[in-house]
């Protein structure tokens, strides 16, 4: 029994092929993340700029403060307000999902040069316009 065993060859699992191909990739961008060329310490910031300043900088800077101030509430304070969640409606925040995936595909097709149909553009632009003014 103890011979049949031994000699079992396991086969990797998705998840450890997975694993492994993330390892990869992390350690090839690593270095733009650090300190330090070939550190362990991870940078503070990961892009120029505070979210406050890049709100600002394609005019959401009050969408910003609206949602910074409703989110962290949850985040910085107390075990209670953290078991409350913040103070936003589910159905705000599917509404919010869907403005943030349009701004986020409509860069991508900008940064690609994928030409939209009228609609997507429109759909696209609309996403643009400040949460909070209706």
């Amino acid at each position: 029994m103890y011979y049949a065993a031994k000699h079992i060859t396991v086969l990797p699992t998705a998840e450890s092929i997975w694993k492994i191909q993330v390892e990869r990739e992390y350690r090839w961008v690593k270095d733009n993340y650090t300190t330090t060329k070939g550190g362990n310490r991870l940078c503070l910031t990961w892009c120029p700029g505070t979210l406050r300043e890049i709100s600002r900088s394609v005019d959401l800077e009050a969408e910003y403060e609206i949602f910074q101030r409703m989110l962290s509430e949850s985040v910085h304070s107390t075990p209670i307000a953290a078991a409350h969640g913040p103070s936003i409606i589910d159905s705000d925040i599917v509404t919010l999902a869907w403005f943030f995936v349009f701004r986020f595909l409509g860069r991508i097709a900008d940064y690609i040069e994928i030409r939209l149909t009228q609609e997507e553009h429109d759909n696209v632009s609309c996403s643009f316009v400040n949460f909070f003014d209706g």
